[in-house]
């Protein structure tokens, strides 16, 4: 059996914890969801949310370190 997909969200929280993306390095929309495979609606509501929880910066979207 084929393990699910995790989403948009989960990749990229995954994705920063693990050091994939650097600090202060700028996640534009289109580039994550070709780098992690999802759409681009989905990775803007995954950069909110990971505003919202600090893991990154406001407005520029960049990830803190």
């Amino acid at each position: 059996m084929r393990r699910p997909r995790k989403d948009p969200y989960h990749q990229l929280r995954e994705a920063i914890v693990s050091g994939q993306f650097h600090p202060n390095e700028r996640l534009v929309e289109a580039t994550v969801a070709e780098r992690i495979g999802g759409g681009r609606t989905a990775v803007r509501a995954a950069l909110v949310r990971l505003d919202q929880e600090g893991l990154i910066g406001p407005n520029l979207n960049v990830v803190h370190g």
